[in-house]
């Protein structure tokens, strides 16, 4: 899964930059595909763990901790990496990977509650 996030979003990535040379959108596509490849695994320990560590909150308040505070760490991530690597198009390199990883943040954290919110229901 992460060769194969590493490839799509590195390629979309050097498509979005084509304009400003072959260098730029190489290191480009190489940035956003170590990107995609190491987010890939590092947002979902990231879930756990702060799933987890907001055990005590409501379960409402818990998955849009989780949510949000993955969203923006992941996007926060690729934005310092693109803009320390000098990425003349970074919200359109990102947006594909932004897109999937919030969604994939939203299914990931949405399926935690209510697996959560299942097993504290009373038996009736």
């Amino acid at each position: 899964m992460s060769f194969a996030a590493f490839i799509l979003q590195g390629s979309w990535a050097v498509y979005s930059n084509w304009t400003y040379g072959l260098f730029i959108s190489l290191k480009s596509g190489t940035v956003q595909g170590l990107c995609s490849f190491f987010m890939t695994y590092i947002v979902t320990l990231a879930m756990e763990y702060l799933y987890k560590s907001f055990k005590k909150s409501h379960e409402y308040i818990r998955f849009w901790l989780t949510f949000v505070v993955s969203v923006f760490g992941m996007l926060s991530v690729q934005i310092i990496a693109h803009w320390v690597a000098n990425t003349p198009e970074i919200m359109q390199t990102i947006l594909p990977a932004a897109i999937i990883g919030t969604m994939y943040c939203a299914i990931y954290t949405f399926k935690k509650s209510k697996k959560s919110f299942n097993r504290q229901k009373p038996n009736i």
